[in-house]
Protein backbone atom coordinates (compact mmCIF):
# COMPACT_ATOMS: atom_id res chain seq x y z
CA UNK A 1 0.00 0.00 0.00
CA UNK A 2 2.86 2.36 0.85
CA UNK A 3 4.52 1.60 -2.51
CA UNK A 4 1.28 2.41 -4.35
CA UNK A 5 1.06 5.63 -2.36
CA UNK A 6 4.56 6.64 -3.48
CA UNK A 7 3.64 5.96 -7.11
CA UNK A 8 0.56 8.17 -6.79
CA UNK A 9 2.63 10.94 -5.18
CA UNK A 10 5.17 10.69 -8.01
CA UNK A 11 2.41 10.96 -10.62
CA UNK A 12 1.02 14.04 -8.86
CA UNK A 13 4.48 15.64 -8.78
CA UNK A 14 4.91 15.08 -12.52
CA UNK A 15 1.38 16.37 -13.17
CA UNK A 16 2.32 19.62 -11.39
CA UNK A 17 5.90 19.89 -12.68
CA UNK A 18 5.08 19.59 -16.40
CA UNK A 19 2.66 22.56 -16.52
CA UNK A 20 5.12 24.61 -14.44
CA UNK A 21 7.89 23.90 -16.93
CA UNK A 22 5.63 24.70 -19.87
CA UNK A 23 4.73 28.01 -18.23
CA UNK A 24 8.28 28.90 -17.23
CA UNK A 25 8.20 32.19 -19.12
CA UNK A 26 5.00 33.30 -17.38
CA UNK A 27 6.46 32.36 -14.01
CA UNK A 28 9.61 34.36 -14.64
CA UNK A 29 7.51 37.35 -15.73
CA UNK A 30 5.50 36.97 -12.53
CA UNK A 31 8.69 37.08 -10.43
CA UNK A 32 9.74 40.15 -12.41
CA UNK A 33 6.52 41.95 -11.50
CA UNK A 34 6.39 40.95 -7.84
CA UNK A 35 10.04 41.12 -6.76
CA UNK A 36 12.50 43.98 -7.12
CA UNK A 37 15.30 41.70 -8.35
CA UNK A 38 16.32 41.57 -12.00
CA UNK A 39 15.21 38.26 -13.49
CA UNK A 40 16.89 38.45 -16.89
CA UNK A 41 20.49 39.36 -17.56
CA UNK A 42 21.33 42.34 -19.75
CA UNK A 43 20.52 41.67 -23.38
CA UNK A 44 18.51 38.50 -22.65
CA UNK A 45 14.87 38.08 -23.68
CA UNK A 46 12.10 35.69 -22.76
CA UNK A 47 12.05 34.38 -26.34
CA UNK A 48 14.97 31.96 -25.86
CA UNK A 49 14.57 31.06 -22.17
CA UNK A 50 14.13 27.35 -22.81
CA UNK A 51 17.26 27.20 -24.97
CA UNK A 52 19.47 29.37 -22.80
CA UNK A 53 18.06 29.40 -19.26
CA UNK A 54 21.47 29.16 -17.59
CA UNK A 55 22.91 32.29 -19.25
CA UNK A 56 19.72 34.31 -19.65
CA UNK A 57 18.37 34.20 -16.08
CA UNK A 58 20.14 35.96 -13.23
CA UNK A 59 21.15 34.06 -10.12
CA UNK A 60 18.43 35.96 -8.27
CA UNK A 61 15.88 34.72 -10.80
CA UNK A 62 17.15 31.16 -10.45
CA UNK A 63 16.88 31.36 -6.65
CA UNK A 64 13.30 32.67 -6.78
CA UNK A 65 12.24 29.98 -9.24
CA UNK A 66 14.08 27.19 -7.45
CA UNK A 67 12.59 28.22 -4.11
CA UNK A 68 9.08 28.39 -5.54
CA UNK A 69 9.42 24.92 -7.05
CA UNK A 70 11.11 23.37 -3.99
CA UNK A 71 8.67 24.79 -1.45
CA UNK A 72 5.38 24.37 -3.31
CA UNK A 73 5.97 21.53 -5.76
CA UNK A 74 7.21 19.23 -3.00
CA UNK A 75 4.09 19.68 -0.81
CA UNK A 76 2.66 16.29 -1.97
CA UNK A 77 5.66 14.59 -0.33
CA UNK A 78 4.06 15.47 3.01
CA UNK A 79 1.66 12.61 2.26
CA UNK A 80 4.26 10.04 1.19
CA UNK A 81 3.72 7.71 4.14
CA UNK A 82 0.35 6.84 5.59
CA UNK A 83 1.73 5.94 9.00
CA UNK A 84 5.01 7.73 9.69
CA UNK A 85 4.25 11.42 9.30
CA UNK A 86 7.65 12.28 10.74
CA UNK A 87 9.16 10.65 7.66
CA UNK A 88 6.96 12.85 5.46
CA UNK A 89 8.16 15.97 7.25
CA UNK A 90 11.80 14.98 6.85
CA UNK A 91 11.21 14.22 3.17
CA UNK A 92 9.64 17.65 2.61
CA UNK A 93 12.18 19.63 4.62
CA UNK A 94 15.00 18.08 2.60
CA UNK A 95 13.79 20.14 -0.37
CA UNK A 96 12.75 23.21 1.56
CA UNK A 97 15.61 23.98 3.96
CA UNK A 98 18.28 24.62 1.26
CA UNK A 99 15.76 26.71 -0.72
CA UNK A 100 14.87 28.87 2.29
CA UNK A 101 18.54 29.47 3.11
CA UNK A 102 19.15 30.48 -0.52
CA UNK A 103 16.32 32.98 -0.26
CA UNK A 104 17.75 34.38 2.96
CA UNK A 105 21.19 34.69 1.32
CA UNK A 106 20.00 35.82 -2.10
CA UNK A 107 22.40 38.77 -2.14
CA UNK A 108 25.37 36.48 -1.52
CA UNK A 109 24.37 34.11 -4.31
CA UNK A 110 23.29 36.92 -6.66
CA UNK A 111 24.89 38.15 -9.85
CA UNK A 112 26.67 40.94 -7.99
CA UNK A 113 29.01 38.33 -6.51
CA UNK A 114 30.20 36.96 -9.84
CA UNK A 115 34.00 37.01 -9.71
CA UNK A 116 35.56 39.32 -12.35
CA UNK A 117 38.59 37.03 -12.39
CA UNK A 118 36.84 33.74 -13.21
CA UNK A 119 33.49 34.97 -14.54
CA UNK A 120 31.78 32.59 -12.13
CA UNK A 121 29.58 33.24 -9.12
CA UNK A 122 28.03 31.17 -6.39
CA UNK A 123 25.80 29.19 -8.76
CA UNK A 124 22.61 28.69 -6.67
CA UNK A 125 21.34 25.52 -8.34
CA UNK A 126 24.64 23.70 -7.85
CA UNK A 127 24.85 24.78 -4.22
CA UNK A 128 21.23 23.76 -3.59
CA UNK A 129 22.00 20.30 -5.01
CA UNK A 130 25.06 19.90 -2.77
CA UNK A 131 23.06 21.00 0.27
CA UNK A 132 20.18 18.70 -0.60
CA UNK A 133 22.44 15.68 -1.11
CA UNK A 134 24.02 16.14 2.31
CA UNK A 135 20.65 16.66 4.00
CA UNK A 136 17.73 14.66 2.65
CA UNK A 137 18.65 11.04 3.48
CA UNK A 138 19.82 11.72 7.04
CA UNK A 139 16.89 14.05 7.63
CA UNK A 140 14.41 11.34 6.58
CA UNK A 141 16.16 8.78 8.79
CA UNK A 142 16.29 11.16 11.74
CA UNK A 143 12.66 12.24 11.51
CA UNK A 144 11.51 8.67 10.86
CA UNK A 145 13.24 7.57 14.07
CA UNK A 146 11.12 10.05 16.05
CA UNK A 147 8.12 7.86 15.25
CA UNK A 148 9.54 4.87 17.12
CA UNK A 149 9.29 5.18 20.90
CA UNK A 150 11.84 2.41 21.52
CA UNK A 151 14.65 4.44 19.92
CA UNK A 152 16.48 6.78 22.35
CA UNK A 153 15.56 10.38 21.60
CA UNK A 154 19.17 11.51 21.34
CA UNK A 155 19.72 9.36 18.21
CA UNK A 156 17.21 11.14 15.92
CA UNK A 157 18.09 14.53 17.42
CA UNK A 158 21.82 14.07 16.73
CA UNK A 159 21.08 12.68 13.25
CA UNK A 160 18.84 15.63 12.36
CA UNK A 161 21.24 18.20 13.82
CA UNK A 162 24.23 16.73 12.00
CA UNK A 163 22.28 16.64 8.71
CA UNK A 164 21.28 20.28 9.01
CA UNK A 165 24.80 21.39 9.94
CA UNK A 166 26.26 19.45 7.01
CA UNK A 167 23.73 20.97 4.61
CA UNK A 168 24.74 24.46 5.70
CA UNK A 169 28.33 24.02 4.48
CA UNK A 170 27.48 24.61 0.78
CA UNK A 171 25.15 27.46 1.78
CA UNK A 172 28.02 29.58 3.11
CA UNK A 173 30.61 29.39 0.31
CA UNK A 174 31.68 32.99 0.93
CA UNK A 175 32.95 32.00 4.37
CA UNK A 176 34.74 28.94 2.99
CA UNK A 177 36.25 31.20 0.34
CA UNK A 178 38.02 33.19 3.05
CA UNK A 179 39.76 30.02 4.24
CA UNK A 180 41.05 28.93 0.83
CA UNK A 181 44.23 30.16 -0.85
CA UNK A 182 42.34 30.20 -4.17
CA UNK A 183 38.98 31.43 -5.39
CA UNK A 184 36.09 29.07 -4.68
CA UNK A 185 34.17 30.69 -7.54
CA UNK A 186 36.16 28.61 -10.01
CA UNK A 187 36.19 25.04 -11.30
CA UNK A 188 38.91 24.13 -8.79
CA UNK A 189 36.98 25.78 -5.97
CA UNK A 190 33.77 23.97 -6.92
CA UNK A 191 35.57 20.63 -6.86
CA UNK A 192 36.92 21.50 -3.42
CA UNK A 193 33.40 22.16 -2.18
CA UNK A 194 32.21 18.86 -3.65
CA UNK A 195 34.98 17.02 -1.82
CA UNK A 196 34.04 18.76 1.44
CA UNK A 197 30.45 17.73 0.80
CA UNK A 198 31.46 14.09 0.34
CA UNK A 199 33.38 14.26 3.62
CA UNK A 200 30.37 15.63 5.55
CA UNK A 201 28.12 12.95 4.04
CA UNK A 202 30.68 10.28 4.99
CA UNK A 203 30.77 11.56 8.57
CA UNK A 204 26.99 11.29 8.72
CA UNK A 205 27.26 7.73 7.40
CA UNK A 206 29.77 6.77 10.09
CA UNK A 207 27.57 8.25 12.83
CA UNK A 208 24.56 6.38 11.42
CA UNK A 209 26.50 3.08 11.50
CA UNK A 210 27.55 3.74 15.10
CA UNK A 211 23.96 4.41 16.12
CA UNK A 212 22.78 1.32 14.25
CA UNK A 213 25.26 -0.84 16.14
CA UNK A 214 24.03 0.59 19.46
CA UNK A 215 20.48 -0.48 18.67
CA UNK A 216 21.40 -4.12 18.11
Amino acid sequence: MEFLRLIIISVILFAIAIPLQLNLVNLLKFYDRVFHYSILREGATYDNIYDNFEDSVTNEGKILHLSFVAIFLSIPTLFSSEFNYFFNLGFYLGFVIPAVVLLCRIKTFGDNNISPETGLGYEPIQYWVLSYLSLFWALMIGFSALYFTDIPLYIPLVTISLAIMSSMVPMFPDYINKLLPYEIRSEKGMWTLRIINVVTISIQGVVFLIFSSLLH
